[in-house]
């Protein structure tokens, strides 16, 4: 089993010299490293060659704890008797106790060792294809900086381990939460001015209006308010106890998305980039100013946006604009730029109201299904279902959803 890893290693150790790149000597003692090496390179040749390219397109896009991934690991684990984890821990216990001045595994750090090669070359493709270094920050360093220099490139080719930024050329069109930022303030940006400057008359009005209210005839204004509410209380039955944390929340929603059936976790790359775009469904979490009730409003990615001022006149609202890091805290138990249709979930209290955009229906529906980590949206769990499962999902965790009809301006 150590004769793949040593040939990998010694073409590397080979074009180092060559180079005449300093080594660090191996001790007797350090010699242990590579036993381990021979064990991590008996796991990874347990990669069933079939499911590498799924494994790889998965890796490219950032996915780090899907089905299979976690299936191919355990398998290999049990078929080979190697606890990959526990060596990980043990490289990375190594690394953080260094000498600091580099990132090698040896001495103090700053220079690179036949065991490094070894390690390397053993690993390349369970980090890179199966585990994730985020729990492994120095092994991360080492691992990069390892595979940065030409003589293990040119011989291993480029490599990058799961949990790490991604690289490459490919179209990145998965959820980025400074798209949705900058998204939402060109809403914002479009729909100022969009009110019309208040006349005279119309201040006469409101303050008669306000007079008469005061005095308890609110009548024809109460039921106005009365056409936003909803027909009849809904109670969500998927989630009855509030999440305290935003791991919890975004354990239940993934619980409750798995618990479907009918929801696709694994998800791959449309053939074209218009393809790709038409099969995103994007979300809006929204306030009203004065009311203070809170929307859900979901649309496909690729359809002309909804001016905020018609959605708010169709929902009988005064000013909708974008909800806060608070208000989604507080309804919702996810962090900022961690929301979609399906955070709802969590809403035990049922204070927020979704609504479809018309133009969903027909339509495979592809949306992040949020982010493990709230300070990492690179790394997002994908989701794939049809229009109707979404609507079951909804009802289901008692948020039966508004349908925004977006040629009459209007909601039923």
């Amino acid at each position: 089993m150590m004769m793949a890893t040593q040939n990998s290693a010694s073409k590397i150790l080979g074009r180092l010299r060559a180079a005449s790149t300093p080594l660090y000597e191996v001790t007797e003692e350090d010699k242990l490293w590579y036993a381990a090496a021979e064990q991590l390179e008996g796991a990874s040749k347990l990669i069933p060659s079939e499911k590498v390219a799924n494994l790889t397109i998965l890796a490219n896009i950032g996915v780090q704890y899907a089905e299979l991934q976690k299936s191919v690991s355990q398998q290999i684990e049990t078929t080979s008797g190697v606890d990959v984890h526990a060596h990980l821990s043990k490289i990375e216990a190594a690394l953080s106790s260094g000498g600091g001045r580099g990132p090698f595994l040896l001495g103090d750090g700053s220079t690179i060792s036949t065991v490094d090669l070894a390690l390397v070359c053993a690993l390349r493709q369970l980090i890179s294809l199966l585990y994730t270094i985020r729990s492994y920050p120095s092994i991360g360093n080492w691992f990069a900086a390892c595979c940065t220099l030409d003589a293990v490139t040119l011989e291993i080719g480029s490599q990058r381990a799961l949990g790490t930024k991604r690289i490459g050329h490919q179209i990145d069109l998965r959820p980025n939460s400074k798209d949705a930022y900058a998204a939402a303030m060109n809403s914002i940006f479009l729909n100022k001015g969009q009110k019309k400057k208040v006349t005279q008359r119309q201040k006469e009005k409101a303050n008669k209006k306000s007079k008469k209210n005061n005095a308890g005839g609110a009548g024809a204004g109460e039921s106005k308010a009365s056409v936003s509410e909803p027909a009849a209380a809904q109670v969500n039955n998927t989630v009855t106890e509030f999440p305290a944390t935003h791991e919890k929340a975004h354990e239940n929603l993934l619980a409750a998305v798995r618990k479907t059936g009918t929801i696709q976790e694994e998800t791959k790359l449309a053939a074209t980039t218009d393809e790709e775009v038409a099969s995103w469904a994007k979300s809006l979490f929204l306030k009203d100013k004065k009311k203070k009730k809170l929307f859900m409003f979901t649309t496909p990615a690729n359809a002309p946006s909804v001016s905020l001022s018609v959605l708010t006149k169709a929902l009988g609202m005064k000013q909708l604009r974008m909800a806060g890091p608070k208000d989604m805290k507080g309804a919702l138990g996810c962090e900022r730029g961690c929301v979609t249709a399906m955070s709802v979930v969590n809403d035990c209290e049922c204070k927020v109201t979704s609504v479809l955009d018309s133009r969903l229906v027909n339509r495979n529906l592809r949306m992040c299904t949020g982010c493990e980590d709230p300070a990492d949206h690179t790394q997002h769990h994908i989701s794939e279902q049809e229009h109707a499962s979404l609507l079951t999902f909804l009802k289901d965790c008692g948020h039966s959803p508004l349908i925004f009809d977006h040629e009459t301006n209007t909601v039923a």
